[in-house]
């Protein structure tokens, strides 16, 4: 705390307290001697046998000189005989004595007032030292025992003053004033110990560093010697690590350099013109085919059957199909040697402009091929941005994982133009584009924000598209699923107002009921579904679960 505190300062020595001459008045003899008049006088033993010694001798002090009236009794009895008498009585002795008492007092009172005041102005002082060496509790504690202490002293020599013949004993306070003295001397000790601290700050610093690295070391001389085999064996460990890390470097170069050599080979076309030859055949496009270009290195060309170069022959769709299959070879490889491993983004910008529904099915399904490998991890492309204005393109590349809501790592964004302006709507993994069949079911999903208007003829356009156009129901075979007579009404109830409220507006009659009786048709009309064994495909489209 002293040696690597920043600023230490010097400390000033606390004054010594000298309070023996205090303990002289108290030890003198004067105070237990009882002071009273000669014996030997007339008075002296009628004084003395009354015991009034002190109260004659206070009234000794209002007799006058030139009045014979009696300070007591108030009568003319002060004789000059009585007057010689009383002067025997009380003769030089005893003022002597009386003079010794006064002046002793008075000495005391004087030197215990200044020690006091020299003992409290140290612990004034040592309370406002943040670096105080003296322990001020005890100090405190024994200089208010020496404060009463005194005063007592002081009313007993107060008392002895009023009447001499009595006899006190003062409590000495030398034990006080040595115990005051011991504390201030081991403060001083203290404060002289660090001052020899501040004086030799530098070497004093070095010597405790070294005194707390010497300790150290002996205290934790178990644990120091653990730790250097513990360290001995992990280096060990590195240095093998490295090793083996230096091997591998050589391995890595290797195969780097074997990359870079089999790479020759990757860059060539003909990989991609089998590949391409492959899926033209594959999908029935025999007419024609890729070769290599002759007299053109890594170059190909697209020929006829008959042998013939297709230059100005091909259409536009053959044409965008084979730029797409060259573009789909590229985007798995690369003409730079060097990039071949390169992790890449692919783009796709509405490939299927001019292409026929076989070639867009064909298309679709090389993109959707694409997205699983991505999503499996499998090559180099990590991502895939799909761009199109054509809608069933759209519904053939977005249908991958099944007939899901949502698509595991695929996000879908419409982008708008108005007024120049293009914006950019994010719908996360939920596909914004369905088709006119699940957006039925959307409105009957959402009837209670919607118009009760128009359920009528949703309904009914889910019950000929389902049930008439594709399951080839009849409204009468539709109606006997129910076996109770009042559902059939029901039902018949249902068909008929699906049939009237799709082809008119209700009046104001009408207009009144919906709200009580959609809850009720629409109950019928899930139950259509129930009865005909259909229920799975009405929970699929209300999304139960």
């Amino acid at each position: 705390k002293i040696v690597f505190k920043k600023n230490v300062q010097s400390l000033s020595l606390l004054p010594l307290v000298n309070g023996n001459e205090l303990d002289v008045i108290e030890q003198n003899e004067i105070w237990d001697k009882k002071i009273i008049g000669h014996a030997d006088v007339n008075i002296g033993n009628l004084i003395q046998r009354l015991n009034i010694n002190d109260w004659v001798n206070e009234g000794r002090k209002y007799i006058q000189k030139d009045n014979h009236t009696c300070p007591f009794c108030q009568k003319e009895t002060v004789t000059e005989e009585f007057r010689k008498q009383l002067e025997l009585y009380f003769n030089e002795t005893f003022t002597a004595n009386i003079q010794t008492v006064q002046s002793l007092g008075e000495k005391y009172v004087a030197v215990s007032t200044e020690l006091i005041s020299l003992l409290e102005s140290i612990s004034e002082r040592e309370r406002q030292n943040p670096e105080s060496k003296l322990n001020k509790d005890l100090y405190d504690a024994t200089l208010k025992t020496l404060n009463g202490t005194v005063a007592g002293n002081k009313e007993y020599i107060h008392n002895k003053q009023k009447e001499p013949s009595r006899s006190i004993n003062l409590v000495s306070t030398m034990e006080l004033q040595e115990k005051l003295k011991c504390l201030i001397t081991a403060a001083n000790q203290e404060i002289s110990k660090h001052n020899r601290l501040v004086e030799n700050l530098h070497h004093e610093r070095q010597k405790l560093i070294m005194q707390v690295w010497k300790f150290v070391t002996v205290e934790y001389q178990d644990e120091i010697k653990s730790y250097l085999e513990e360290e001995k064996k992990l280096m060990a460990g590195v240095n093998g690590l490295e090793k083996k890390v230096a091997r591998l470097r050589e391995d890595y170069a290797a195969l780097n350099g074997e990359i870079s050599r089999l790479t020759q080979n990757v860059t060539s076309v003909q990989p991609s013109i089998d590949e391409i030859n492959r899926i033209l055949r594959l999908y029935g496009f025999t007419n024609f085919q890729i070769v290599p270009a002759s007299g053109y290195e890594n170059q190909y060309q697209i020929q006829r059957e008959n042998g013939t170069l297709a230059e100005t022959t091909l259409s536009e769709g053959e044409i965008t199909f084979i730029t797409f299959l060259y573009f789909m070879q590229l985007a798995k490889g690369s003409i730079d040697k060097e990039r071949i491993m390169e992790d890449r983004v692919v783009v796709i910008d509405d490939p299927v402009g001019s292409l026929d529904g076989n070639v867009l099915f064909i298309v679709s399904s090389l993109i959707k091929e694409m997205i699983k490998q991505i999503k499996n991890n499998a090559g180099n492309i990590k991502q895939l941005i799909v761009l199109t204005h054509n809608i069933y393109f759209h519904k053939e590349v977005s249908f991958v994982d099944g007939r899901t809501s949502k698509n595991k790592s695929t996000y879908y964004w419409i982008l708008r133009k108005t007024d120049n302006v293009t914006s950019v709507k994010g719908y996360e993994m939920e596909n914004p584009i369905v088709s006119s069949y699940e957006l039925l079911w959307k409105e009957l999903q959402e009837r209670d924000n919607n118009s009760g208007l128009t359920i009528q003829n949703t309904m009914r356009r889910i019950i000929e598209n389902y049930f008439k156009i594709l399951g080839k129901f009849g409204d009468d075979e539709l109606i006997h699923t129910f076996t109770n007579p009042q559902e059939q009404e029901i039902c018949r109830s249902l068909i008929c107002r699906v049939n009237d409220g799709s082809h008119c507006l209700p009046d104001d009659l009408y207009v009144e009921a919906p709200c009580d009786t959609i809850a009720k048709y629409f109950e019928v009309f899930r139950k259509i579904f129930e009865k005909t064994g259909h229920i799975a495909h009405y929970n699929m489209m209300m999304e139960v679960k």
